[in-house]
């Protein structure tokens, strides 16, 4: 007579497997926020690619920001050199980004691709006339919240 020996019940064995895939959900919301620059508390998260023009000239392009933003949803800091400027868009929606606190340390020109009045999929932000060479950290932040949605560095030539 063969003795028949079994090595996890039924039940058992689905309450663990509905127990891995609650963790491995998990962690997968916890990688996806880590790349796109996600805070859980703002409500909005996003994603953005800095790219070097010149020595002195870079571009913020936006991946996505959710849920859909206004450029006047958003506010702007700029740092380096141990200065920082910060800056809104108008609410006129013509695009020019108008400066409000700190030092005024570059020029920001904002362009929407798309033509929607929201920050979308390759919108950007041309930031001009940084010294070469310098270090550059750029704080995308609900204006209505402060809360951070993306924060980026980039390191200029020369």
């Amino acid at each position: 007579m063969r003795k028949r020996i079994e090595a996890v019940s039924p039940v058992v064995a689905t309450i663990l497997m509905v127990a891995m895939t609650v963790v491995l959900t998990a962690l997968l919301y916890i990688m996806v926020l880590d790349m796109t620059g996600g805070d859980i508390g703002t409500g909005r998260w996003g994603s953005v690619e800095l790219q070097t023009v010149n020595d002195t000239t870079f571009d913020a392009i936006f991946n996505k920001i959710e849920p859909k933003a206004r450029p006047v949803d958003l506010e702007i800091i700029i740092e380096f050199n141990a200065s920082e400027g910060t800056y809104n868009f108008q609410t006129n929606g013509d695009g020019e980004l108008l400066f409000v606190s700190g030092t005024d340390i570059c020029d920001i020109d904002y362009t929407d691709n798309a033509d929607d009045s929201y920050v979308s999929f390759g919108d950007f932000l041309r930031v001009s006339n940084v010294p070469s060479g310098s270090e550059v950290k750029i704080y995308v932040l609900d204006a209505r919240t402060g809360g951070m949605i993306v924060t980026k560095s980039i390191d200029l030539p020369g």
